[in-house]
C-alpha cells in the first residue's frame, strides 16, 4: 500500500506489488574522517583498527571526489567530501567520511 500526495494536494492510495530485494543491515558510522590531499594516496586502515575487523567491499560514494581500491587505498581526485562504504566478514557495513583538501 503506498500513500502520497498529488501536486494540488489530493492524497491517493494504491496498493502495488513489490519484492524485498536486498534488506540493508544497519550502517555504522565512523566518526572519524580521513583527510586526504588531492592527487594523494591515504591507507583506510585506520577503520580496522577502530573496529577491529578485516574490511573488503569499498566502495566510493562519489568517485569525482575520491576513488577506493581493493584494498582500502584512498584517492583524492578532486576537492570536496564523500563516503567510503565497507563491509566485515559478519556483513556489517561502515561508512567513513573522506574529505578531499587541496595540496599543501
Amino acid at each position: 500500500l503506498v500513500k502520497y500526495n498529488l501536486e494540488g494536494g489530493d492524497e491517493v492510495t494504491e496498493t502495488i506489488d513489490a519484492e524485498i530485494i536486498h534488506n540493508h543491515d544497519l550502517v555504522r558510522e565512523i566518526k572519524t574522517v580521513l583527510e586526504v590531499e588531492d592527487g594523494k594516496t591515504a591507507a583506510i586502515n585506520t577503520l580496522e583498527e577502530l573496529t577491529g575487523k578485516t574490511l573488503s567491499d569499498y566502495t566510493s560514494g562519489d568517485e569525482a571526489i575520491a576513488t577506493v581500491s581493493e584494498s582500502g587505498e584512498v584517492t583524492g581526485v578532486a576537492i570536496g567530501s564523500t563516503n567510503i562504504i565497507c563491509k566485515d566478514a559478519d556483513g556489517n557495513t561502515y561508512k567513513i567520511k573522506v574529505k578531499v583538501t587541496a595540496v599543501a
